[in-house]
């Protein structure tokens, strides 16, 4: 009698012990959830404040800025940072976007251009002068991303391109847009990356652009006298942009 009693007091105890511990965790469940939506609110408030001030920045930059350079990284606090550019992106080179031949053109070196392939496609055979991850752990490096770049600056990463600056990426290639090049705006390296318009042509293209502003792929052959293939004509218009 005294042990079947001694067992029916443990098992009350425990119980007891149990539903103390399932209304301490409904009296503390709802505090919890209320410091975490306060924490939310709180980190939307800033974020907010953030984008208003960033946009503060580049409105009073505007008219002070030479075209083409970026506008300096201003620290917001809570490592925030406010970046700001003035190039848009169809006046860059997106690697994400652009072809092998036009990276080979713009590039000019078939171990980098390669090597930026390898580092973008999905697979880890290493093309002809390529790198795949094989190279980079021998190499103690970051394994190739095996997919699109997030950011120019993570070109530096990839094998060939150590020696760039960030500045100096940041100014030809975006990761932004859908990689049309604007043959009224891009400087005359970015058109050369056009499939279709051939690189002595691009220089043309650049300064016939000063007596009339182009607004189809057909008048961009026809101020260039191209005579493009089907398949020629439509990737470059594929590749075109007329935005104002």
């Amino acid at each position: 009698m005294n042990r079947g009693r001694a067992g029916f007091a443990l098992v009350a105890v425990l119980w007891l012990g149990g539903g103390l511990s399932v209304l301490m965790i409904a009296a503390v469940a709802p505090l919890t959830i209320v410091r975490y939506a306060a924490e939310n609110r709180i980190e939307l408030t800033r974020s907010r404040w953030a984008a208003q001030a960033c946009m503060a920045l580049v409105e009073a930059a505007e008219g002070g800025t030479a075209p083409g350079s970026p506008l300096d990284s201003v620290a917001l606090g809570e490592g925030v940072w406010c970046s700001v550019e003035s190039l848009r992106p169809d006046e860059r080179v997106n690697p994400n976007r652009t072809d092998s031949t036009g990276l080979a053109r713009l590039l000019a070196d078939s171990v980098r251009t390669a090597s930026l392939l390898d580092w973008i496609d999905s697979d880890d055979t290493p093309r002809m002068g390529g790198a795949e991850v094989e190279w980079y752990r021998a190499a103690h490096r970051a394994s190739p991303r095996n997919g699109p770049l997030r950011d120019p600056a993570e070109i530096r990463l990839v094998r060939g391109f150590e020696e760039l600056t960030v500045e100096e990426l940041e100014a030809a290639f975006t990761t932004r847009g859908n990689g049309s090049i604007s043959p009224n705006r891009a400087p005359r390296w970015a058109l050369e990356t056009l499939t279709g318009v051939p690189r002595q042509m691009a220089a043309r293209l650049e300064g016939r652009r000063v007596e009339v502003e182009m607004s189809s792929a057909e008048q961009v052959v026809a101020v260039l006298g191209l005579d493009p293939t089907i398949r020629e004509f439509r990737t470059m218009s594929e590749r075109l942009s007329f935005d104002e």
